[in-house]
């Protein structure tokens, strides 16, 4: 079954922890943001997604990054390099 928490114009802070004290997932509801605390990401209304940026690959699934050599987006995935590219 589906879960709703708050209501239109009126919402509540949800928190989702992770197995290590330090990791979780948080719905800002004041604040209209997703906060992810382990690794520092918050998404909100007006949020930019960050990237890193090096000029070498990457060895971990799920890895993304602006590659400075070719200057062109990588995603990383199951033993294999992608260059991410439009259609």
């Amino acid at each position: 079954g589906a879960f709703y928490f708050g209501a239109d114009d009126y919402g509540c802070d949800v928190a989702f922890y992770g197995q290590t004290a330090t990791n979780s997932m948080i719905w800002d509801a004041s604040a209209n943001a997703l906060v992810f605390v382990a690794g520092g990401i918050t998404m909100g209304v007006a949020s930019k997604l960050v990237i890193p940026v090096k000029s070498t690959g990457s060895t971990t699934t799920g890895d993304v990054w602006y590659d400075t050599d070719d200057k062109k987006l990588h995603y990383y995935s199951d033993s294999y390099e992608y260059t991410i590219t439009s259609t």
